[in-house]
């Protein structure tokens, strides 16, 4: 393998128990990975429904991007989830997905962006995210995760 190279795995849908993997053993993994030096990024995609050993793994990254909507319900689920881990202040950027111009964004008038500020908002342009890419999206996202 060289680097630049993008794999993916895709994010679990059951519980790291379910798989007979305990949460510092994926840690471990994660870690073994990160040594090789085979890439220059490791993106771990994360299932929405944050469980205890996913907030634990949280704590473990170097760098954070929640994606988010512009809407309320989404700020009361980051407020809620931000009460619930530590450790992740100064890591954590967010990235606005399914971005609507002439709808209010309730998140930059929040108290919530103090400490975990926007990074990005990105419409629904395409799902493919070469092409979007391609575009000019995410080019402030990897800026604010270098």
């Amino acid at each position: 393998m060289q680097k630049n190279v993008f794999d993916y795995i895709p994010p679990l849908t059951n519980s790291l128990e379910s798989y007979r993997i305990t949460q510092d053993k994926y840690i471990k993994i994660i870690e073994a990975i990160k040594n090789r030096n085979i890439y220059d990024y490791i993106i771990v995609d994360m299932p929405s429904n944050i469980m205890m050993e996913t907030m634990s793994l949280l704590c473990s990254m170097d760098k954070i991007v929640i994606l988010t909507r512009q809407d309320e319900l989404s700020l009361y689920r980051i407020t809620k989830f931000m009460k619930c881990i530590t450790n992740i202040d100064g890591k954590t950027v967010l990235l606005i997905k399914r971005y609507k111009k002439n709808e209010r964004n309730v998140l930059i008038t929040s108290d919530i962006i103090k400490d975990y500020p926007i990074c990005e908002c990105i419409g629904d342009e395409s799902n493919n995210i070469d092409e979007n890419y391609k575009n000019g999206m995410y080019q402030k996202t990897i800026k604010a995760l270098l």
